[in-house]
């Protein structure tokens, strides 16, 4: 379960960048705390939940959702 945690974080983060993995640990890790104190029989569940939302909503994880979102704000400032 560890090995598929780490993945999990990483793949939130955003693997392609250095910092991304790290990005991803914080909120995941905080999410998983509450969730494996509120919930402890459905951990499971929800990793492999967390895992398609990740994979099919944030294929880039959040350093290339702000990437992309940074991208977009210098090109509208570059045709204003």
């Amino acid at each position: 379960m560890l090995s598929f945690l780490v993945v999990i974080m990483a793949l939130l983060g955003g693997v392609g960048r250095l910092w991304g993995p790290i990005v991803g640990v914080i909120p995941f890790t905080l999410l998983w705390e509450a969730i494996s104190a509120s919930f402890p029989n459905q951990t499971t569940l929800f990793l492999g939940f967390s895992f398609l939302v990740i994979v099919y909503l944030l294929p880039r994880g959040f350093v290339g959702l702000l990437e992309g979102l940074r991208r977009r704000v210098l090109q509208r400032e570059a045709y204003a």
